[in-house]
C-alpha cells in the first residue's frame, strides 16, 4: 500500500515527466499589465494562405496556426504603444510560452520566457533575451550572426530566434507594411 507522499511523488511524475521541473513564471495578464500602463484589446485575426506565406518567408519559420490572437496595448494617455505576442513552442520535446512585445514602429521592446517546460538548465537568462531589445525584421536574429549562442542552450535559443522573428514578422503583416 501506497503512503500519502509516494502517491504524490507518482502523481507529480505522471503529470511532469521531467520530475516536475516545469515552471510558469508569469501570467499573460500579469506580463501584460506591466507594459500597457493604459490598458489593452485582445485581438484574433484568421491568415489568408497568401498571408501564412508571406509570415513564414519573412520569419524563416512555420506557423503553428492561421488564427492569429495578439493584443494591442495603450499608454496611459491613450497612445498606441504596440503589441503582443505570445508565442507557443516545443523547444526539445516540451513547450515553451515566450512573451514579445512589438513596438509601434516595429522593434522589439521586450522578450520574456513566461512558462518554461523542459528542464531548467536549457533555459536561457533574461539577460540573454534583453539582447533583442531593439532588433527589428531587417535583424539577421539567427544564432552564431546577430545572436550568441548559449552551451547547453543551443535548441532553447533557437526556438527564441524564431519565435520573435515570427512575431516580428506577424507585427509587420498586421500594419499593412508586408
Amino acid at each position: 500500500m501506497l503512503n500519502t507522499r509516494t502517491a504524490i511523488a507518482v502523481l507529480l511524475l505522471l503529470v511532469w515527466p521531467d520530475g516536475g521541473q516545469a515552471r510558469v513564471y508569469k501570467t499573460q495578464k500579469q506580463a501584460l499589465s506591466e507594459v500597457f500602463l493604459g490598458g489593452y484589446e485582445r485581438k484574433t485575426v484568421f491568415l489568408t494562405e497568401r498571408q501564412v506565406r508571406a509570415v513564414e518567408k519573412q520569419s524563416r519559420s512555420r506557423l503553428e496556426s492561421k488564427v492569429i490572437t495578439f493584443y494591442e496595448g495603450k499608454n496611459v494617455d491613450g497612445s498606441p504603444v504596440g503589441q503582443v505576442f505570445f508565442d507557443t513552442h516545443t523547444v526539445r520535446t516540451s513547450k515553451e510560452v515566450v512573451f514579445v512585445w512589438i513596438e509601434s514602429d516595429g522593434d522589439v521592446a521586450r522578450t520574456e520566457i513566461l512558462a518554461f517546460f523542459e528542464p531548467e538548465d536549457y533555459k536561457v537568462r533574461q539577460s540573454w533575451l534583453d539582447r533583442l531589445d531593439g532588433k527589428d525584421l531587417e535583424d539577421e536574429l539567427t544564432v552564431g550572426r546577430d545572436l550568441d549562442g548559449v552551451t547547453g542552450a543551443t535548441l532553447t535559443v533557437r526556438a527564441l530566434a524564431a519565435s520573435v522573428r515570427r512575431s516580428l514578422a506577424l507585427s509587420r503583416m498586421l500594419l499593412g507594411d508586408e
